[in-house]
């Protein structure tokens, strides 16, 4: 009877604890997300502004993409274990020292300029035109 006692607030507590578990784990990936969103904004801004050249950028993604399949194949159960997260997290580390080390090693690239306003001037209604009518 005691072990049917037990068994059952453990039960209940399980029950309990698990929604905290799940929301846990969802902050932990939306944290993994913006971490993966920042890095890239800072390999995008390295190349815009000359630090990166395109040979590093393509190196710096590779490893990104890298840090991206080890989520995914963490994730595929549904749990992401204590083991596996430092394994991501160590990884996610190394991209963002290497990131930081080639944008201010002393290879540059060319600097994107600045995209020129999407103005177009339009056809006037004074500009002469030909039409059937006018030609001689």
């Amino acid at each position: 009877m005691r072990f049917r006692k037990t068994l059952l607030a453990v039960a209940i507590a399980g029950v309990f604890t698990a929604p905290a578990f799940a929301q846990t784990s969802q902050e932990d990936q939306a944290k993994e997300t913006q971490r993966d969103v920042k890095q890239q904004q800072r390999i995008e801004q390295g190349l815009k502004s000359g630090e990166l050249n395109s040979k590093e950028a393509g190196r710096l993604e590779r490893e990104e993409t890298r840090v991206d399949k080890m989520e995914s194949h963490a994730g595929a159960n549904g749990n992401v274990s204590p083991e596996e997260q430092r394994r991501i997290n160590a990884a996610q580390n190394k991209v963002s020292h290497d990131i930081a080390a080639q944008k201010h090693d002393a290879q540059t690239g060319n600097p994107t300029p600045p995209r020129p306003s999407a103005f177009r001037p339009t056809c006037s209604a004074t500009s002469p035109r030909k039409n059937a009518s006018t030609r001689a």
